[in-house]
């Protein structure tokens, strides 16, 4: 079967010739994920496509049957409907996973995924997951719920219009880019 839509991996420690395993399906656009190694989940931020703008957290259980993140049926919670979709179905049997969060495209136009920030310059953002579109410049951060989920998702002040990357650097603090080739660090605000 075709991989697109798909998170598929491989064990590195296993030796001999293998089939890729595909842990995740239902994906339309992912743009950008995260591997939290302290979870075993990934994060994925997923562009929609006429509505809404998806943050995927899954977790990742190898011995389970692949999640399935509800594309071409679903975009968000919506059931997609109409001559366009007709004859779209779930693939699989895998267990239907919906978006943590996300945003209408009043909002923005095509989310950029990022990472849970577990560095030590900016006190407001320690655990949060940070995230941004690249047309409104908006810049997103979501707490996550033990278990699952999140929780307290608000709109940051700050702005990085185009921003095409959000991760951490090698000293654990966030390093952002744009499509006009800047790269930024995140730091806290001072006061006047």
């Amino acid at each position: 079967g075709s991989l697109l839509g798909k998170l598929v991996s491989l064990d590195v420690d296993a030796k001999g010739e293998q089939d890729w395993r595909v842990d995740l399906y239902g994906l339309r656009n992912p743009w950008r994920f995260w591997f939290d190694p302290a979870m075993n989940e990934v994060w994925i931020a997923d562009v929609g496509q006429d509505a809404y703008e998806e943050i995927h957290r899954v977790p990742l259980e190898p011995d389970e049957p692949p999640k399935n993140l509800g594309w071409p049926v679903y975009e968000g919670v919506t059931e997609l409907t109409g001559k366009d979709v007709e004859g779209n179905r779930l693939e699989g049997g895998g267990e239907l996973i919906f978006p943590v969060a996300g945003y209408s495209h009043d909002d923005g136009c095509s989310v950029t995924g990022g990472a849970i920030y577990r560095g030590r310059r900016v006190d407001d953002l320690e655990g949060r997951y940070v995230y941004g579109d690249f047309c409104s410049g908006a810049l997103w951060t979501l707490r996550p719920k033990t278990g699952g989920g999140a929780q307290d998702v608000r709109r940051e002040r700050a702005k990085l219009p185009q921003v095409t990357h959000i991760g951490p650097g090698a000293r654990g603090e966030l390093v952002m880019a744009a499509a006009t080739g800047e790269i930024f660090s995140a730091a806290a605000l001072r006061a006047p």
